[in-house]
């Protein structure tokens, strides 16, 4: 087996809250698809929905959006591009960003599977078609941090697959049984639900049976609640089946007795910045409502995880949103290292000796299945 040593000449993050969707750059989902598209006389044939220019693809991103279900109209767009086969080019420029740019050490990807899939198949054909998405992402994950290939990036990366709230029960259902076969092999870390907050309303008590199973099972468990305030309230019964929350905002800011539980029983939330003032929840780095969620958080003894969401769709990476804290004083350089080595802390594809060695240790000794990887802080 081939050793190599990596020094860093920069501490090491973990990014725990990135969608595949919106990972990729608007430039290079723009660019794989004129790869894949491109007539004789070197026109794209088939626009990006009814995109004609990557002007007006990027413009599509840009532009502020009213609410959350506007905004996650990017993802619908986004999804259908990621097909399987152009799985493995999207992976490898996620992955070389990651390590080339942001210094990540450690990086969870979450995704729902399904809307990978052919939507000229039947519904049974597709979630026949999710096993697919799920070991070629897994497979192109590890050739691209594989040592003995020429290109590669020494990251660990783990996959979280999410349920969708738009979905019919039978779709989900499914990605549980996928997420519980893929935890088991090693694959998968963990479970979400995403999708919008409206729709839980509908099916509150299927949701939370999911995630009873889910716990159960000992799959480890993040959802997308209480993102906006349109959770309805009865998904609080939820909170007891979670490790961690997607966003979760609004409990710091409305929900002092759920934060009693988050802090008893130790679930973090993963604050993501840039989205929030994408679709106008906050105005900025200045409004005193993110403030104080960091405020709240702190005085309650619940961590807060940093993350980015759509690091791609947004242009902003992960040490930016860190940078950007800092300069409009939400937090202190001093709790700096507490925020970074939180993301260390909850990450689900770690060991406890690697959750260790991140947060504590001078030096690194990770080896992961094909080099040793050895970082200095």
């Amino acid at each position: 087996m081939k050793k190599e040593t990596f020094k860093y000449s920069k501490t090491p993050y973990a990014e725990l809250h990135l969608h595949l969707g919106g990972a990729i750059l608007p430039r290079i989902l723009w660019h794989k698809f004129q790869l894949d598209h491109k007539s004789d006389n070197d026109s794209v044939t088939l626009p990006i929905g009814p995109y004609q220019s990557f002007n007006e693809f990027q413009a599509f991103f840009d532009s502020p959006k009213n609410n959350l279900e506007e905004y996650l109209e990017m993802h619908k767009l986004v999804e259908p591009i990621q097909t399987y086969k152009r799985l493995d080019y999207f992976i490898n420029r996620l992955m070389r960003g990651a390590f080339e740019f942001e210094n990540l050490s450690y990086m969870e990807i979450r995704h729902c599977p399904y809307g990978r899939t052919d939507k000229n198949k039947s519904q049974n054909q597709r979630i026949d078609q999710m096993r697919e998405i799920v070991l070629e992402i897994d497979r192109a994950m590890k050739y691209y941090s594989n040592v003995n290939e020429e290109n590669y990036y020494p990251i660990i990366m783990k996959q979280i697959i999410c349920l969708h709230s738009q979905y019919h029960d039978d779709v989900n259902e499914a990605l549980l049984s996928l997420a519980k076969e893929f935890f088991t092999a090693g694959i998968v870390c963990g479970l979400d639900i995403a999708g919008g907050e409206q729709p839980y309303k509908d099916n509150m008590k299927q949701i939370i049976r999911w995630y009873r199973e889910a716990k159960d099972f000992g799959l480890n468990t993040t959802a997308h609640i209480f993102e906006t305030e349109h959770t309805p309230i009865g998904m609080l019964d939820l909170i007891p089946y979670l490790d961690r929350i997607g966003h979760g905002i609004q409990l710091p800011l409305k929900y002092e007795n759920e934060m009693k539980i988050l802090n008893k029983e130790k679930i973090c939330l993963e604050i993501c910045p840039t989205t929030y003032f994408k679709y106008n929840t906050f105005t900025g780095y200045e409004d005193p409502r993110l403030h104080r969620i960091f405020k709240v958080c702190d005085d309650r003894n619940v961590d807060i995880v940093i993350g980015t969401d759509n690091s791609g769709m947004h242009g902003v990476r992960l040490q930016s949103e860190f940078e950007n804290l800092l300069i409009h004083e939400v937090i202190s350089y001093d709790k700096l290292d507490q925020y970074r080595h939180n993301a260390f802390k909850h990450a689900f594809g770690l060991s406890k000796l690697q959750k260790k060695m991140y947060t504590k240790d001078p030096m690194i000794n990770i080896d992961l299945p094909n080099y040793s990887l050895q970082i200095k802080i």
